[in-house]
């Protein structure tokens, strides 16, 4: 077995903070399939959604990308979607791909409330880059490591489901990704990814009336991977075509042993809507104790038509409130 020396050990200490926790996305309300797959399908007919975020900006070529498109079939009363992310750390050597196919079926519990239940099989490939690493016989001798390096490249299938209840007005939700528990370690079979639990719950709260063109749309969502568990909490407010957004990331009930709160980031959101297009941008204000790290920015752009253009009437499904 390879033994790996302390400055590795530190070396994956700080990569732990990110790859052995799933990303996450501070505008999830712009990709909820990524949250929940029973969410695949919850827009008139399709969406498409791209978006990139630039993780701790102080900190060099970390960065993520992600793609998602998802498609009403009404006729069928069910939702198919597809998502795409790739994350690396440039300085590390660290590579994330996550490719995932979903698919949810819904059914109406009453007239005005529905009920959508979704599962996600993925194809999760993770890769390290070992020559970025340095050894304790480098640091020794110089030159290349007598190390016998194992196989620098996992590829495993990973499992998760989830359901959504939601009005016109009204959404909650849990989702559990990595049910299956794959193993993503380079060096032990044994390191399993935990299983991610979340639970979301958000709203439209209407503020001129029958016009619909100003309106809250307040949400949060807790999840927890163990050993981290997180809550992102705050709204958007709508003022036809402008958006802006307050949302707070942290576990603020929990305290570090020296006794200061668990806290993560403030973040501020702008977007612009058009008829059929949403852009956004976001941006984390670090208040963990990684204020070195500098802030996080994240930028997305979706496309949505409003309206079902296969039926000369709307949609026959209600259409989940999250980012509408």
């Amino acid at each position: 077995m390879v033994r790996i020396t302390l400055l590795m050990a530190a070396f994956f200490l700080v990569s732990l903070l990110s790859f052995a926790q799933d990303v996450h996305h501070t505008q999830f309300f712009n990709t909820p399939t990524y949250m929940n797959p029973a969410m695949a399908g919850t827009t008139p007919q399709y969406r498409l959604t791209a978006l990139y975020r630039n993780q701790w900006s102080g900190i060099p070529n970390y960065q993520q990308g992600f793609l998602a498109f998802d498609y009403n079939i009404d006729e069928f009363s069910s939702g198919v979607g597809f998502t795409a992310q790739y994350d690396r750390n440039a300085a590390s050597g660290l590579t994330n791909m996550n490719l995932a196919g979903q698919y949810a079926f819904y059914f109406s519990i009453t007239p005005k409330l529905t009920m959508r239940m979704g599962g996600q099989v993925a194809y999760l490939s993770r890769s390290i880059d070992f020559s970025k690493l340095v050894f304790q016989d480098q640091l020794q001798n110089g030159g290349v490591t007598a190390e016998k390096l194992p196989n620098n490249t996992i590829n495993v299938v990973d499992v998760s489901a989830g359901a959504v209840l939601y009005t016109e007005k009204f959404w909650a939700g849990a989702s559990i990704h990595h049910l299956n528990r794959p193993s993503i370690g380079f060096i032990s079979g044994e390191d399993k990814l935990a299983m991610k639990m979340s639970a979301h719950i958000g709203g439209k709260i209407i503020l001129d009336g029958q016009q619909e063109e100003v309106y809250l749309l307040p949400s949060l969502q807790y999840q927890m991977q163990p050993p981290f568990n997180q809550m992102i909490v705050g709204t958007n407010l709508v003022v036809q075509p402008l958006v802006f957004g307050a949302w707070y990331r942290g576990t603020p009930w929990a305290s570090t042993p020296n006794g200061t709160m668990l806290q993560d980031a403030f973040a501020g959101y702008a977007g612009i809507k058009f008829d059929n297009m949403m852009i956004g941008y976001s941006y984390d204000l670090t208040i963990s104790p990684l204020v070195g790290g500098g802030g996080s920015h994240e930028l997305s752009i979706t496309y949505a038509p409003r309206f079902d253009r296969r039926h000369k009437k709307h949609t026959n499904s209600i259409i989940c409130p999250i980012s509408y």
